[in-house]
């Protein structure tokens, strides 16, 4: 899918000014290690820009900004969750060590893939987090990416064996999986023995099968994760909400019967893009079938019912955006395209009437700036270079491929 071509002109000169808003070398800004919220999110967005000669970059901006991310490992210490953590850096590092021009070096990541996988040995029985910022399913993303490599063997197959250990299983063929009791992302923190399914992609069930979705065809863990895989969507499937009830067909919680945002970490689209995902990782036309209906439905909302307030990727026009382009290269639908059209418009249109400040991030209710990549310009970035034909090879970063 290709940008509408009357916007091209307008969409080269928007990148270009996030690139510029995002190259600082400000301590201020450079010292946030985190993938989701700081200078890797840069660096993830500048590597992919350059992949265009439309574009002025600052080649020893990149390149000092890099050093300087290398030489703060350190402060990351014990830290080794994706969203802020060792998972988060190794995984960028995986993604430019297989792209430049030198061949890949396994050994750069070994130190801390060792590490992560002598974290994850040490309890006999998983209590941490299971979602995708902070949790199992994070760390996942980055093991993924070793292991297309023949590394990270050992790291994919405790991951997967710690999700099984935590599949609550409601039938011989449905399983799901509940947020922990002392998860900072349970909704009910009142009653945090009370079975809690989360159905968002951030910090959900959704996350869980995304990342347990890679494993299905590799031959050491492929028959575990499949089954994992394939319970999951059955259980998933059957949290359909009745119809016109709400605005979404699917709530922000199992427990709950209340209408979700359409966005990247809540809503009815990344449900449509796992199963879409799933079924054909499985070969079941029933979980594609569904996917492509529950796409349909969330492709007629519009902003004032999709509940957007904001650009970035996470909850925003830009993430819907590259969410919808995503979702017809599995299923192609006419449908599909218009919805992604539609919040291309919607995206450039807030740049339009605000100026840069019409791509700050909602943050309750208030307009912050933000050049990360989950909330702010890099992120915007990304998706506006997708849809300028620039392969979004990056998208496992957030569970989306």
């Amino acid at each position: 899918m290709r940008i509408i071509l009357k916007y091209e002109s307008e969409i080269q000169s928007v990148i270009q000014r996030l690139i510029d808003a995002t190259q600082s070398t400000d301590a201020s800004i450079t010292k946030n290690l985190s993938l989701l919220t700081g200078t890797p999110g840069h660096l993830l967005f500048h590597w992919y820009a350059a992949k265009s000669s439309l574009y002025q970059l600052e080649t020893s901006q990149f390149q000092l900004q890099l050093d300087q991310l290398i030489d703060s490992i350190p402060l990351m210490g014990n830290n080794i969750n994706f969203g802020y953590g060792l998972a988060g850096y190794g995984w960028l590092m995986e993604l430019l060590l297989t792209e430049q021009n030198e061949g890949y070096d396994p050994e750069i990541n070994q130190e801390i893939e060792e590490y992560i996988t002598s974290v994850l040995k040490q309890t006999p029985v998983w209590h941490g987090e299971i979602e995708f910022v902070l949790g199992l399913s994070g760390i996942a993303v980055f093991a993924e990416r070793r292991l297309r490599h023949e590394r990270g063997v050992e790291l994919y197959r405790i991951i997967i064996n710690r999700l099984s250990e935590c599949a609550i299983y409601k039938s011989a063929d449905t399983c799901t999986w509940s947020t922990p009791a002392t998860s900072i992302y349970r909704f009910d923190k009142a009653n945090p023995d009370k079975p809690e399914h989360n159905l968002g992609l951030a910090h959900g069930v959704p996350a869980i099968i995304c990342a347990l979705l890679p494993a299905v065809a590799h031959p050491d863990s492929g028959q575990k994760a499949k089954k994992l895989v394939s319970d999951g969507c059955n259980w998933l499937i059957q949290q359909q909400l009745p119809a016109g009830k709400t605005g979404s067909l699917f709530s922000n919680c199992a427990e709950e019967n209340q209408p979700s945002r359409l966005g990247w970490c809540y809503g009815d689209l990344t449900i449509a893009l796992t199963l879409a995902r799933a079924g054909k990782a499985l070969g079941r036309q029933d979980l594609i079938d569904f996917a492509c209906n529950l796409g349909v439905h969330a492709a007629q909302r519009r902003e004032d019912s999709a509940m957007v307030h904001d650009a970035g990727i996470c909850h925003g026009s830009s993430g819907l955006m590259l969410i919808f382009q995503l979702l017809n290269d599995i299923i192609p639908k006419p449908e599909f395209k218009v919805a992604s059209d539609y919040w291309l418009e919607n995206t450039l249109a807030r740049i339009k009437k605000d100026n840069k400040k019409g791509f700050y991030a909602n943050k309750a209710g208030q307009l912050v700036e933000d050049r990360g990549l989950l909330e702010g310009y890099s992120g915007i970035g990304l998706c506006l270079l997708a849809r300028q034909g620039i392969a979004p090879d990056w998208a496992d970063a957030l569970l989306l491929a």
